[in-house]
């Protein structure tokens, strides 16, 4: 995948689809580039020009939020991403695109979901509608963590809502991808959580890499990649297009992002 003359310089933020990239530039304009396939998601409307300050990717759209706080998307009309809800047109601070739907962080702590879900309703446990200070939306599961170590992950795959919690010590952060569920602890380490119907991290067990030092943890379609306290990143899953081997040449990564069957990593 050729990265672009304007992603050269300047990016701030990086963030990958099945098939796209988005990278975010310093003066708020989102760039697009990858596999199109006719939905659209790499036409970047005239409104993620400029005041863009997250974006995300799924596997047909592209989401990004403004610094009014409020989220806009393009790409396919038939997951109903582009159908923003009025709830995420105010007051969100960050997002996550998963293979259909999108989920939103509200500054009160709510997290507001949207999209086609296999036809069922977008339901949004109790549980994460208060106190939620991380997301990250999986292809077919949502994952919240709260300020009191609370994850809680729910899916509405199957033909019936479900979810659960756990209660994880000292959690910071969550990254939801196909086959995994990976958590951050306050400690630097990653662990792994399993899915409600037990569709969990698949064969990747966490690597000796990831017990410690981790500052950022992402999970793609299967596999996931993690940056360390001293700027080096490194992945596990996945490995037979060497999407999980990051360059031992590549320091100072300032964020990673784990597509299908390709990884891009942003330096400083």
């Amino acid at each position: 995948m050729e990265i672009p003359a304007g992603a050269s310089s300047g990016v701030i933020a990086i963030d990958a689809g099945r098939s796209h990239v988005l990278a975010l530039k310093s003066d708020g304009s989102v760039l697009a580039w990858g596999e199109d396939w006719g939905y659209g998601h790499l036409d970047v409307p005239p409104e993620a020009l400029s005041g863009v300050v997250a974006i995300s990717a799924s596997a047909r759209n592209s989401v990004a939020l403004k610094s009014d706080g409020s989220v806009i998307a393009w790409g396919s009309p038939d997951t109903g991403l582009n159908d923003v809800p009025a709830a995420a047109r105010q007051g969100v601070v960050p997002i996550s695109a998963g293979e259909n739907h999108g989920l939103a962080l509200k500054s009160d702590g709510s997290v507001v979901q949207w999209g086609w879900n296999y036809e069922q309703p977008n339901v949004v446990p109790a549980e994460a509608l208060s106190g939620v200070t991380t997301i990250s939306a999986g292809p077919y599961h949502s994952m919240a963590s709260k300020a009191d170590g609370t994850i809680v992950i729910w899916t509405q795959h199957s033909n019936t809502p479900c979810w659960f919690t756990r209660i994880v010590r000292n959690a910071v952060a969550v990254a939801g991808g196909y086959q995994s569920c990976q958590v951050l602890l306050n400690d630097g380490s990653v662990i792994s959580e399993s899915w409600p119907d037990g569709l969990n991290n698949g064969p990747f067990p966490v690597p000796p890499a990831a017990q410690s030092g981790v500052v950022s943890v992402s999970s793609g379609y299967n596999h996931n990649l993690a940056i360390k306290a001293d700027g080096t990143a490194f992945g596990w899953g996945h490995n037979a297009d060497s999407q999980a081997t990051v360059p031992a040449k590549y320091r100072d990564v300032m964020a990673v992002a784990p597509g299908k069957d390709f990884s891009i990593i942003l330096l400083e």
